[in-house]
């Protein structure tokens, strides 16, 4: 086991390395024509996330027999009945957004890290460009409210010679600035915000070992508000160390609530081989749950009401590792419930990347059916699919996204829910290198283009 994953690990660092280009699989079909399509229509959010109904018994854990802080051993997986509810509904995709469709909020472009921003008001359909001579902005992250965005801003002199200002900025979806702090030495990118206030800092510019991915980096939390500080070191039992050690969206390897009292950490036990997102209890110091994993590249995100977190895994043998599902635990820990059933329907599978509803209803995902290659390095095309969380159901929508999408870090972002959780925005590339942004409606199963040759990098709730 451990010469398969060191072997995994290499492959998949040349390939992060790389970013060889690849043939593309040739799009899917069109599907069954519009009137036969059901349509799929989010209903209105739920105060809080229901829970899937379990099958079988709870699987307890308990820690009388195990060794102080050490991850527990493989729970059970708890699946939620039917086994599998695959529904393929491939969206209309159209070249404009048509008048009828409305939307709202306020959606930023990037035309490449520092090129040009765009503010695009869905409402009114007014863009703002922002562009200013010799100023680079990177590093967008966005408030759990939709109210503000976080960026770097390195403003340069005309010889693009002279560092003249390297600050952190606070922006309203108006891009009027609220609040600007130095950028300080060591802070090497913003990995997200905690709460509306707090933003996390990832801080491997500190430490050469977690610059260089020799190990995991350290994240610091800071209160806008009141400029209180708290470093979060990367030091929990059997926490992975083999190189190059994975970085969960700029979080490191570690994925905390945003009440800092649980963490989901990758797990590697050297003796045995088995890798995992372990849950971990920061008051009690005890493990809590655990997922296990073949892979621990996927970035394991909570939910909006921080009930569970969900992350993408499979299974560890070379000729079944293409078996990647969704799966969430519950922040007490306990069991372990596998949310999809792809691979009854496909032979392989490899999920890209998802994101909550912000209800907690619904979640996002890119993934690819099928894809083929050289093991290990196999690609295909991704599509966008929908999980019901209630119902357990999966909508493959068929919109497009990464053309060869693969191990290889990925080119287009997950997929940017809507503030009322009813539309998504999605990248969507081509074999030419050229992409397109669309919109993509839920209840009309329609997916417009809106933007081109711009990477969202998110959606905010705007003014109107």
């Amino acid at each position: 086991m451990r010469t398969l994953r060191t072997l995994t690990s290499a492959l998949v660092a040349a390939l992060i390395a790389s970013c060889a280009n690849v043939t593309a699989l040739p799009p899917p079909s069109a599907g069954p024509p519009a009137s036969e399509r059901p349509p799929l229509s989010p209903s209105q959010p739920p105060a809080t996330v229901t829970a899937l109904p379990a099958t079988a018994a709870t699987v307890p854990l308990s820690t009388a027999t195990r060794p102080p802080n050490t991850t527990p051993a493989a729970l059970r997986l708890v699946t939620p009945p039917p086994e599998a509810r695959l529904t393929i509904n491939c969206f209309t995709l159209l070249p404009a957004r048509p008048a009828g469709l409305a939307s709202n909020g306020v959606i930023v472009l990037e035309d490449g890290p520092g090129h040009k921003t765009i503010f695009m008001d869905l409402a009114t359909g007014s863009e703002t460009l922002v562009q200013p001579p010799d100023e680079n902005r990177v590093s967008f992250v966005f408030s759990p409210d939709r109210r503000w965005v976080a960026y770097r801003r390195i403003v340069q002199d005309q010889m693009r010679i002279q560092v003249l200002e390297n600050s952190l900025v606070i922006a309203d979806a108006r891009n009027q600035v609220i609040k600007v702090l130095p950028w300080e030495a060591g802070w090497s990118q913003l990995a997200g915000w905690l709460d509306n206030d707090r933003l996390v800092i990832n801080l491997a510019g500190q430490d050469p070992a977690e610059s260089t991915a020799k190990k995991p980096a350290s994240l610091m939390i800071l209160s806008l508000a009141t400029g209180a500080r708290k470093i979060l070191r990367s030091e929990f039992p059997n926490i992975t160390l083999e190189y190059p050690v994975p970085d969960w969206d700029n979080w490191g390897v570690t994925m905390y609530d945003t009440s800092l009292t649980r963490v989901v950490y990758a797990s590697d036990v050297f003796e045995t081989g088995r890798l995992s997102y372990a849950l971990w209890d920061l008051d009690e110091q005890r493990a809590l749950a655990s997922v296990p994993a073949g892979l621990l590249l996927h970035t394991p995100r909570w939910s909006p009401d921080g009930s569970r977190f969900v992350v993408a895994a499979n299974a560890q043998t070379a000729d079944t590792w293409l078996t990647f599902e969704l799966y969430s635990a519950a922040r007490a820990g306990g069991q372990v419930r596998r949310l999809t059933h792809l691979t009854s329907h496909y032979a392989k599978v490899y999920i890209q990347s998802y994101t909550w509803s912000p209800d907690g209803r619904w979640i996002a995902f890119w993934f690819v059916a099928n894809p083929e290659g050289v093991p290990f390095i196999e690609h295909g095309a991704a599509h966008l699919g929908v999980l019901d969380i209630e119902s357990g159901a999966v909508t493959n929508t068929c919109v497009p996204g990464e053309h060869d999408a693969s191990l290889a870090a990925a080119r287009v972002p997950p997929p940017l829910w809507s503030p009322d959780g009813r539309q998504i925005i999605v990248e969507s590339s081509s074999a030419d290198g050229s992409s397109r942004v669309l919109l993509v409606d839920l209840a009309s199963s329609v997916a417009a283009q809106i933007a081109e040759e711009v990477r969202p990098e998110g959606w905010m709730a705007g003014d109107s």
